[in-house]
Formats: C-alpha cells, sequence, structure tokens
C-alpha cells in the first residue's frame, strides 16, 4: 500500500507524499478526539483485539498513536521497506526484509466491465478485481439470491480462469 501512495504521488500528485500524509502524521502525533458515536464502534471492535494490538488502540479520547506517526514518516521518507517499519514487518509475518525491499509495483491497464450504464474499471489477473466484474456484468437483480448467484457464477469463473493466485 506505501509503495503505491509513493507512485501515484511522483505520478500524478502536485503535492507529492509529504504534504498527503501530513496530516495523518500530525493527527497520530498530537491526537484527535474520538466522536462518540465512533467511540461505541471502536470500543466494540476492540474486543478483537489482543495483545500489543490491543494495548496500541484503546480508545482514549485524544487518541495519539506516535508508532503510526513514525510509519507514516518512513513512508515520506522512503524507508518503509527498508528500516525498522519493515523489520517489524518481517517479525510478524511470513516475508522477509529483502522480499519487501525488493517490492515493486507494476502499472497495468485495467479492465473493464459494464454495470448498467456505468463502466466498471478493475485490475487484472493476478488480482481477483475480474470477480466483482463479471458478478456486476451478469446481476440481474438486486435481490439477495440474485447477488449469491452472480457471485457464485463469478468466482467459479475466476477460480477457474486466475486460480488462487491472488
Amino acid at each position: 500500500c506505501v509503495a503505491g501512495w509513493t507512485d501515484l504521488a511522483e505520478r500524478f500528485s502536485r503535492r507529492g507524499l509529504a504534504d498527503a500524509l501530513a496530516p495523518g502524521i500530525a493527527l497520530a502525533r498530537e491526537g484527535f478526539e474520538i466522536q462518540p458515536k465512533a467511540g461505541r464502534h471502536w470500543r466494540a471492535c476492540l474486543a478483537d483485539l489482543e495483545g500489543d494490538a490491543a494495548a496500541a488502540f484503546q480508545p482514549a479520547s485524544p487518541f495519539r498513536s506516535p508508532p503510526i506517526a513514525e510509519a507514516l514518516e518512513h513512508a515520506v521518507a522512503g524507508t518503509f521497506y527498508t528500516g525498522p517499519i519493515a523489520d517489524a514487518i518481517a517479525s510478524v509475518s511470513w516475508l522477509e526484509r529483502a522480499d519487501l525491499e525488493a517490492h515493486e509495483n507494476d502499472w497495468v491497464e485495467p479492465v473493464e466491465f459494464a454495470y448498467r450504464d456505468r463502466t466498471l474499471l478493475e485490475l487484472p489477473p493476478n488480482g481477483q478485481g475480474s470477480i466483482a466484474g463479471w458478478a456486476l456484468e451478469a446481476l440481474g437483480s438486486p435481490d439477495p439470491p440474485a447477488q449469491v448467484e452472480a457471485l457464485a457464477e463469478a468466482y467459479a469463473r475466476g477460480y477457474a480462469t486466475i486460480g488462487g493466485t491472488a
């Protein structure tokens, strides 16, 4: 995701990644007030977390997260995949630091799908965006049974043509 932000900012942004992420960095470092409704949802979801994640996301108000600010600062500095954030990711996943350092994004042509009077653009295989496109193209009615049928057919087509690559 961070590599995507970087590539998009380099290719299309007039402001640059640093300016785009500055408000998020400031909010993470300085904190923000959690609104009552969001706080209720946050506390309900907190039950799904444990360990360090549960400790890091306690809904204090104002909520501050210096580690998120630090991660975003590494994104701006271009060291997200080569510095301490990469080490942290590698320590808790099947990825190694070398995998993160070697990551490159590909610019691809999107696949077009028709949906009603709109054109849907999705990523081509090896991603599974085609499944969403095929489901929408086949959707005859917004009723739940029709949605389930369209998705089932699209997944069957996807697994037959793109497999489990994504």
